[in-house]
């Protein structure tokens, strides 16, 4: 059995990076299948295409139940409390591993109650607990990899579910893990460690941390919309608030069935509960180039009032 979130999952598919736990009883189970689902009485929901406009995912459901389609690895059924697996031919073991714990679960633990972000965490030298979202290629998970070499905890990428109670707002990783392209690892200096191939179709690598940081909840204290190029001379921090912070937030939300009304009103309050509980949410613009990586995190560093020597 693995721990995804704070959730036991029952896997006939190995997780990568996903630590592994006894327990008496599963709350989720992962199965594996041949062939193809039978998709009769399956009504689309929605398709959700990349920048290109080429399809990256689609969901139809039946009675409850839901079909997630990726053309690079095969079809999900999916329930309340299961999943079972069409692996496509083309689909490697890397593949399956990273489709179901990257986007089956974050999808179905959403559709389960939790406000689950596109997001990546890092407990800051100072104390202070912040969270990156933003959309694929916005690099989260580059600035959370500079950050940790600069003596930050990383406690999770990709994705956070995120829960507001009498302790303020708290996050939980799906699983510790850092996920980057050939060239940010080069530029970070960590191309001597334990990368693995994380998908046949990306060039992206995974990295499995081992430690506690990231699983259990932990208090969060700001969040960052990475998006813009921001100015020449340095990062640009702009706090948001109302409305325009509550969409960027569901933005960068994983959904199951964006037609679900009562999800959806179940997202809407959890984001405006996580926007009440933190000390702020920003907009972060700043140039996306690697020796630009230092002024970033001296930026948020001192912001945290936890200053370290930034990346090299």
């Amino acid at each position: 059995m693995y721990r995804v979130f704070d959730v036991v999952v029952a896997s006939e598919v190995v997780l990568h990076g996903a630590p592994t736990v006894s327990a008496p009883v599963a709350d989720i189970s992962v199965s594996l299948a041949a062939g193809r689902p039978d998709t009769d009485g399956f009504e689309p929901v929605h398709a959700w295409r990349d920048d290109d406009g080429e399809l990256s995912l689609s969901c139809a459901r039946r009675a409850g139940r839901y079909l997630l389609h990726f053309p690079e690895g095969g079809d999900f059924l999916v329930s309340a409390d299961s999943v079972t697996c069409y692996p496509s031919p083309e689909c490697t073991p890397e593949t399956l591993s990273h489709l179901v714990l990257d986007q089956v679960l974050p999808r179905l633990q959403s559709h389960r109650g939790d406000l689950v972000l596109h997001a990546s965490a890092v407990r800051l030298p100072g104390g202070d607990v912040v969270a990156f979202c933003g959309p694929s290629g916005s690099g989260k998970s580059t600035l959370a990899g500079a950050l940790q070499r600069c003596g930050a905890d990383l406690l999770g990428d990709d994705c956070l579910a995120v829960r507001v109670g009498p302790a303020g707002a708290q996050v939980v990783a799906a699983y510790p893990g850092l996920r980057l392209h050939g060239d940010a690892i080069d530029a970070l200096g960590i191309d001597a460690m334990d990368w693995a191939t994380m998908a046949h179709y990306s060039d992206k690598q995974r990295l499995p941390l081992s430690g506690s940081a990231g699983l259990d909840k932990t208090r969060l204290d700001r969040i960052y919309m990475i998006g813009g190029q921001g100015a020449a001379d340095g990062p640009e921090l702009k706090p948001l608030g109302g409305a325009l912070a509550c969409r960027r937030l569901i933005e960068q939300s994983f959904l199951l069935d964006v037609d679900d009304a009562e999800c959806a009103a179940q997202q809407l309050q959890a984001v405006a509960s996580l926007q009440s509980a933190v000390e702020g949410v920003y907009s972060l613009a700043h140039k996306h180039e690697f020796r630009r990586l230092n002024a970033v995190c001296e930026t948020l560093l001192q912001k945290s009032g936890g200053v370290q020597g930034a990346v090299q």
